[in-house]
């Protein structure tokens, strides 16, 4: 399907692009077709981003990306409301959950032990703010949130869920949990069970 108007939209632009050219990025490889779909998507807005990855039944799937940032997730919203079927994809808005959560995911040279990882949570009406204590979290690192937390907090819950539902994070060493910390393998189920997605 492609849009036809003389007052096309900037997410009707991005997808007759992508409709046109989808069999073509199909047989593309690695960096070349991640960095043809995202020359178009600066395009449409800068502070998205755009992942590929290979789905069952031979289906290609672009996840479409706020890079974190909750003031990007109305322009994913927007763009992705407005995709066309498109043979052979799948759009995604957000990254995903994955089911294994984050375990074995590696980052700035620490690949991740969930059973490395405590957490203990703080819950108001519409976030919960949490405090991390990890395995490559050093005394002198202090409490600062690195990529590697948000990469976690991606993997473990998705990341629409870490913009809109996540308040405080602060990240501690292990050795500095606290006798009420939870292992991190309760931490999606607990989410889950205290936050809803807003309308």
């Amino acid at each position: 399907m492609l849009y036809r108007s003389k007052n096309i939209t900037p997410e009707a632009k991005f997808w007759n692009w992508f409709s046109k050219n989808s069999k073509k990025l199909r047989k593309l490889e690695g960096m070349e077709i991640l960095d043809a779909v995202s020359t178009e998507l600066y395009k449409y807005d800068e502070s998205l981003c755009a992942l590929i990855g290979y789905g069952e039944r031979e289906i290609f799937e672009i996840i479409i990306s706020a890079n974190g940032m909750a003031s990007s997730a109305d322009s994913v919203e927007q763009l992705c409301d407005a995709a066309p079927e498109i043979p052979g994809w799948k759009v995604i808005r957000f990254r995903p959950r994955f089911e294994d959560g984050c375990r074995g995911i590696k980052s700035e040279g620490v690949t991740i032990d969930i059973d490395g990882i405590q957490f203990v949570a703080y819950h108001d009406e519409t976030k919960i703010g949490v405090e991390i204590y990890a395995h490559w979290r050093k005394p002198e690192d202090g409490d600062r949130t690195d990529a590697l937390t948000f990469l976690m907090l991606d993997h473990t819950i998705g990341e629409y869920e870490v913009m809109c539902g996540i308040g405080f994070i602060e990240v501690h060493p292990l050795e500095n949990a606290p006798e009420n910390a939870r292992p991190w393998s309760e931490f999606a189920e607990m989410f889950d069970e205290n936050w809803t997605r807003q309308p």
